[in-house]
Parts: structure tokens; C-alpha cells; sequence
């Protein structure tokens, strides 16, 4: 079985996620692609040296204060954005509108998935793991070049693993 959610850019071509497969050939597969995904990686950048950083678009920058000072209706909102569009403009108006046309920078799915893995360590909510690991399938899927964004990438990996291994382990599961 492949995962399909890493096979392709998925900026390009974006997946809708209804009727997933799920059992343990979909498990195996999901752990083979995030293996071979962090192959080649730098190490971790450290969360402080995420939110240090100085960023270009406006929704990136948004979402950095929400990791430092987390607010779950604007969190809410950016999650429905991305799952409805599988797509995070480079900024919103005021009423949440697409007020730009660039959607291409990781950094803003990166900073989403943090904040979505962070608050899911937080407060249990699925909701935030669930748009967290759709996050990390996309940025898997693509080709990062920048060095940071990569380290960042293999922070998001590793909090996964970290949330998804204790997940399975207080329901008394095997990965």
C-alpha cells in the first residue's frame, strides 16, 4: 500500500481526504513516508528559533503570535481556511477573505502545523492533531529548498512522532 498524501505537490494537487484508508497497511505506509521524508533533513531548529524568525507574509507572521499567545477562535479559523481551500493565502482581509495570491510559502504551513500540534498537546482537541498531520503529509510532499524551513519541517516531524507515539501508547497500542 503507498500513502498517496505524500506522493505528489500537494499544493498543486490537493486532496480531499474523504474515505481514507485505515488499518495496519495504511499505519505501515504512513510510517515508511514520514521516514523517508525526514531522510535527508537537517536537524530541528528549535521552537524559539521558529518564533525568532523574521517572516514575509502577513498570515505567517499571524500565526507565530498565535503559537506565543494561543487563541483558539482565530486558530479555528485559519484550520477551516486550509481545510477547506487546502490553501493558506498570504494574507486575509479583515472579514477573512483571500486579499493575496500567493498561497506557495511553507513557512505558513509549517507555523500552522506547530500551532495546531501545540495546542493538541495542550488540549487534546483531534481537531488540531487531525489538521496538523494533513499539514505535515503537504509538506512532505514538497520539495523545501530553504534550509531553516527544512530544519522547521523536522520539528513538526518530531513533535508528531512525540504526539502520535504517547497517543497510541495510553490507548495501549503498538505502532
Amino acid at each position: 500500500m503507498d500513502y498517496e498524501y505524500t506522493t505528489i505537490n500537494r499544493l498543486k494537487e490537493p486532496h480531499k481526504y474523504s474515505f481514507s484508508p485505515y488499518g495496519e497497511g495504511f499505519i505501515q505506509a504512513y510510517k515508511s513516508s514520514r521516514k523517508k521524508c525526514g531522510k535527508g533533513l537537517p536537524k530541528a531548529v528549535s521552537l524559539d528559533a521558529v518564533l525568532e524568525r523574521e517572516l514575509e507574509t502577513d498570515t505567517a507572521n499571524k500565526i507565530k503570535v498565535l503559537i506565543k499567545k494561543p487563541n483558539d477562535e482565530i486558530l479555528s479559523r485559519y484550520i477551516k481556511k486550509y481545510e477547506v481551500t487546502k490553501k493558506l493565502w498570504s494574507e486575509y482581509s479583515p472579514d477573512w477573505k483571500k486579499a493575496s495570491d500567493r498561497y506557495d510559502d511553507p513557512s505558513q504551513y509549517l507555523l500552522l502545523s506547530l500551532a495546531c500540534m501545540l495546542r493538541f498537546q495542550d488540549t487534546k482537541n483531534l481537531k488540531m492533531l487531525n489538521t496538523a498531520l494533513k499539514l505535515n503529509d503537504l509538506l512532505c510532499s514538497l520539495e523545501i529548498e530553504d534550509e531553516f524551513d527544512q530544519g522547521a519541517l523536522t520539528l513538526c516531524l518530531n513533535l508528531e512522532k512525540e504526539t502520535i507515539t504517547e497517543l497510541y501508547s495510553s490507548l495501549h497500542i503498538n505502532l
